[in-house]
């Protein structure tokens, strides 16, 4: 599993809204602005993270986007499912495969793991967290 640009601009988009009051909807201008991604690019991905349900958009003068749940309830991983398909089990035996796809098989489960177990709120904290 590989983070893309559009994967990472999501994550930066999710965790700018976690640290966000939720009273406050914040626009994607400010995101794009704040991390230096064209605004453009930045909407397609936003595009894409209320499809998959995490964010939902508000219109009006105030308008913007906030996370549809606490972001202590979304995983990296929900961000990355918005992007790409993430296998949850492995579909072939180990036994099968070769030295080379049995070591991405197994790299993609411990990726899968750390994705599955680090939430937005940690990344929104202000401080260092430890993986």
């Amino acid at each position: 599993m590989t983070f893309g640009v559009s994967i990472r601009h999501a994550l930066y988009a999710v965790i700018e809204l976690a640290r966000a009051d939720e009273d406050n909807p914040v626009s994607v201008a400010s995101i794009a602005q704040r991390h230096s991604i064209p605004e453009t690019a930045l909407a397609k991905v936003f595009q894409r993270l209320v499809r998959s349900g995490l964010v939902v958009g508000l219109r009006g003068p105030h308008g913007g986007y906030v996370l549809s749940r606490p972001a202590n309830e979304i995983s990296v991983l929900d961000v990355v499912r918005g992007f790409e398909p993430v296998a949850d089990d492995a579909r072939t035996p180990l036994a099968d495969l070769d030295a080379l796809e049995e070591f991405f098989g197994v790299f993609d489960e411990q990726v899968r793991k750390v994705c599955e177990s680090v939430t937005i709120d940690r990344l929104a904290a202000n401080h260092k967290a430890s993986f």
